[in-house]
């Protein structure tokens, strides 16, 4: 993508789509021989029994209310909006409408400041990881850190719109043609991993991209929920083929815990944390990435802290 399409306006654009791209989808159309599922027996009505859909599974052992009571609310309003969306929108691509509507209960407004990516991931990239780690990262991330997104200081809702509208349309045309649930979660993986650089929210952008990623899994026919160790700055740090590994990952523990009506998380079973780190060991820069973010601890913010960007 081009370094200056952070400053496209929405007025005039009108992305040139397919008619057969544009088409209804129905379950039919996702062939499980291509590793999609059913997903019309998914639970539609959430309940807090199902808090680790948003409680990280490294802070399971904290209980449901790890990140505060006054938590639940709103996160629960906009997942069950989510599984609605899923349904009611099941023949509907990804859209600005669609994304605005689903996040709503949430109440955010724009980030009009600097994207905190520019300074923050930016230096952390720069001095804490390996020149090819970096380099694969980046590689699925539209945006460059001169683009206008990353360093103005003020940009408005217009601009925002347009970069949410053109996202999205990318993720609509790599899903198309039902390429595979490998590649569903790719695409999934490479979508969050890109709103989270463009970072267009003042706060709750986080809990936005899981809104998302629910969604789409459902809508996508991929599983009913993923259940992910953790689900926050470690996707700064993390590439996109990673990513959608720990997705996979946080659907295999969220069907484990649905198998039990959600009576217990399975996060905090020992057997199934020395799995996860099995699977994704610490890496040896780790060190040096948790002092270069403490830099930026935002006053004791705990979505900011260093202990959440660990795999």
């Amino acid at each position: 993508m081009p370094s200056n399409v952070c400053y496209v306006l929405i007025f005039g654009y009108a992305p040139i789509v397919s008619q057969a791209l544009r088409m209804a989808t129905q379950p039919g159309d996702f062939p499980p021989s291509k590793g999609y599922v059913n997903v019309d027996d998914c639970p539609q009505t959430l309940s807090k029994d199902m808090w680790g859909l948003w409680v990280d599974g490294r802070d399971a052992h904290r209980g449901i209310n790890a990140y505060g009571e006054e938590y639940h609310g709103p996160i629960m309003s906009a997942l069950q909006l989510a599984y609605q969306m899923a349904r009611t929108h099941s023949d509907e691509e990804l859209s600005y409408s669609i994304f605005i509507e689903m996040i709503q209960p949430l109440r955010p407004s724009w980030r009009i400041g600097q994207n905190p990516n520019r300074g923050q991931t930016r230096r952390c990239h720069n001095t804490a990881l390996p020149s090819d780690v970096v380099q694969k990262i980046m590689s699925t991330v539209d945006y460059k850190w001169d683009d206008k997104c990353m360093k103005g200081h003020y940009v408005r809702f217009r601009e925002y719109k347009a970069l949410l509208i053109r996202l999205f349309d990318t993720y609509n045309s790599q899903v198309h043609g039902f390429p595979g649930r490998d590649a569903e979660l790719f695409y999934i993986a490479r979508l969050a991993q890109n709103l989270a650089f463009l970072h267009p929210l003042m706060d709750l952008n986080g809990r936005s991209r899981l809104l998302l990623i629910q969604y789409l899994l459902r809508r996508r026919h991929i599983g009913c929920g993923t259940m992910m160790y953790n689900n926050n700055k470690n996707i700064y740090f993390s590439a996109a083929s990673d990513y959608a590994k720990l997705l996979d990952e946080g659907i295999t523990i969220y069907d484990e815990a649905s198998a039990n009506n959600f009576s217990t998380n399975p996060w905090n079973a020992t057997t199934v944390q020395d799995s996860h780190h099995a699977q994704f060991p610490t890496p040896a820069y780790m060190p040096e990435l948790k002092k270069c973010w403490n830099l930026f601890l935002n006053g004791g913010n705990l979505g900011t802290s260093t202990e959440r960007i660990k795999h």
